[in-house]
């Protein structure tokens, strides 16, 4: 009798900041510990055009930092828009299958057990080729934030969704996924954040003062001790008292597992991070400070008040879920997948629209009604893409074929997208 072979897991993920990549390391170490083949690839980066890459990732950066109201202000019209119009999101869409053809020559050629993403864009994009072929890998997509973002509602294809918390189940459904796709596993950050940690030993291993009360900032400095990168954040983390940071889902996911108390700035911030200050408020989890006095009230009762921070921790810790052991405990409890012959590979792209236009028919004949768009909003959207692109490096912005600009139908209701050919 043979061996039997080892499982095999494709981790899909996206720069678009750290917190994706770094999600998908803890997630491949937790399953190479349990003698996994583990393959991580940056769907973007390896399939996609250069300028995508460059406009998720350095565009993201550059909007939120010189176009902030305008970023927002798309990002709020996005998330209203109707799920049903899912497979007429033309500008995630897209961006999704750009990598489409070369995923599912990945999946054929890997022939993986479980498809992992930490981002929607590869997980739209299986969502599209399973309108058409078959994919046996059983597919999981995360939920990086303690809100849904705009687009999550085109990647309903997955088995399975992973959310930081059970209060997301209400949205995920009306989304359209069913409430047998849901998992509440929380944002699967590498397990040493969890892991017990003595605080007067990190202290000593620092060279910190072991009795003062310690302030960890995250990019900035108020009295701290700078040091600049560095890849043991976990070690500073337990030597400090309380952290001062932006809330990415990410971030905020460390400092709760390990028990940190927060307090994050409440203004200026892009919709999703805000989304997650509210959030985490209102649990309890996190105090918020809108200007320099405000703070220092902040830190000042952190310090005096040793009931306010027992009760941030207590909320912290109801709120902590498995996270990546959980996760990849579920991951790993999945069958072996059964490939047949390699799928057909010609016209894919159009077939896959063909099948979206499909799908799209079924899902308005069901009687969803497109929303009216606002032009206000359409317009803040192209002047945020104006000032990404005269942003752009020269090379990018030479490449006339890869602009695209949105305009509303006829009816005002109907949004597309038309190739800048000036």
């Amino acid at each position: 009798m043979g061996k039997e072979r080892k499982r095999r897991v494709l981790i899909l993920t996206v720069t678009a900041g750290n917190g994706h990549n770094a999600c998908a390391r803890a997630m491949a170490e937790e399953l190479e510990r349990a003698g996994t083949e583990v393959k991580i690839i940056d769907y973007l980066k390896a399939w996609a055009d250069r300028r995508t890459v460059w406009m998720v990732d350095r565009g993201y950066s550059l909007s939120v930092a010189h176009a902030l109201r305008i970023y927002n202000r798309s990002y709020r019209w996005l998330k209203r828009r109707p799920p049903e119009e899912r497979f007429r999101r033309k500008f995630a869409q897209k961006i999704a299958l750009e990598g489409a053809e070369g995923l599912l020559r990945e999946v054929y050629a890997f022939r993986p057990d479980v498809i992992y993403c930490t981002h929607f864009y590869p997980a739209t994009a299986l969502t599209d080729l399973r309108l058409l072929v078959p994919i046996p890998a059983k597919c999981y997509v995360t939920l990086l934030d303690y809100s849904f973002n705009p687009f999550w509602e085109c990647c309903i294809g997955v088995d399975h969704l992973n959310l930081p918390t059970s209060d997301l189940t209400e949205k995920a459904l009306r989304l359209g996924y069913r409430r047998g796709q849901l998992l509440f596993g929380g944002i699967p950050v590498a397990a040493k954040f969890s892991a017990a940690a003595d605080r007067c030993a990190a202290r000593r291993e620092l060279g910190l003062d072991g009795n003062a009360f310690t302030v960890m900032v995250m990019f900035g400095s108020v009295r701290v001790h700078s040091v600049g990168f560095t890849d043991r954040v976990e070690l500073y983390m337990a030597a400090s008292d309380a952290i001062v940071t932006k809330l990415g889902g990410t971030g905020a996911t460390e400092c709760i597992n390990r028990g940190l108390p927060i307090i994050a700035a409440a203004k200026l911030l892009p919709r999703q991070e805000a989304d997650n200050a509210v959030y985490l408020r209102e649990k309890g989890a996190a105090l918020l400070y809108r200007n320099e006095r405000e703070l220092r009230e902040q830190l000042t009762a952190l310090l005096t008040d040793e009931s306010l921070r027992g009760r941030m921790l207590t909320a912290q810790r109801a709120m902590a879920g498995g996270g990546v052991r959980e996760l990849a405990a579920h991951i790993l409890a999945q069958p072996f997948a059964g490939y047949g012959e390699e799928p057909d590979f010609s016209h894919l792209r159009e077939r896959i629209a063909a099948a979206m236009k499909r799908a799209l028919r079924e899902e308005t004949s069901k009687g969803a009604q497109p929303e009216k768009c606002g032009w206000g909003a359409l317009n803040s959207f192209n002047r945020l893409y104006g000032k990404l692109m005269r942003s752009a490096p020269p090379r990018l912005r030479r490449s006339r074929a890869h602009a695209v600009f949105l305009r509303c139908g006829a009816d005002g209701r109907h949004l597309s997208c038309i190739p800048d050919t000036s």
